[in-house]
């Protein structure tokens, strides 16, 4: 699918994915935008997720920064490329992109179920609130990360992962008196 999109790709277009009517991207000025499947997007994002699964990290990032960039109020494909740069110890980056698809309401969404749609845009969403706080824990800005995962937990309530990480933000906080 990417080989096959990207022989004719014209270079000074904008590419942009769009799952319908509902899902189009803002204009840019003086750029041509060509709207082009969701497929290509997830067909990046795809490449990018095996290629850190088969340990070839440096290689997927291109892929995921290329779907973000077709496809940028995706904030699941935002919250892979927070992840890549947390992986990779790079705080204030990881931390920018997880705000960014904090704040991001993903418009393909709008086209789903509404009550499957609130759930998954909650998930992501608190997904992203995780992220924010892991990369405040190691920044150690602990008020912050506390506040990251309420967030979370006022939309995903009991999640499991956030409140292990404030245990262990509780328990840092502890420590450091």
């Amino acid at each position: 699918v990417i080989s096959r999109f990207e022989a004719p790709r014209r270079p000074n277009a904008r590419y942009a994915c769009s799952s319908g009517p509902g899902d189009l991207p803002a204009p840019v000025a003086d750029t041509t935008t060509i709207t082009v499947s969701r497929a290509l997007c997830t067909a990046h994002f795809l490449k990018g997720f095996v290629l850190i699964d088969l340990d070839r990290r440096d290689e997927a990032k291109p892929y995921l920064e290329a779907a973000v960039a077709m496809d940028p109020d995706n904030d699941h494909y935002a919250n892979e490329l927070g992840e890549w740069y947390k992986s990779a110890r790079q705080w204030e980056t990881s931390l920018e992109i997880f705000t960014r698809a904090s704040q991001t309401n993903d418009q393909s969404l709008d086209l789903m179920d509404k009550v499957e749609a609130e759930r998954i845009r909650n998930e992501r969403r608190c997904r992203s609130y995780r992220g924010i706080a892991f990369n405040q824990v190691e920044l150690h800005q602990w008020d912050e990360a506390r506040a990251a995962l309420g967030k979370c937990l006022a939309i995903v309530p009991g999640d499991k992962f956030s409140e292990q990480e404030l245990r262990y933000i509780n328990e840092q906080i502890a420590q450091d008196r």
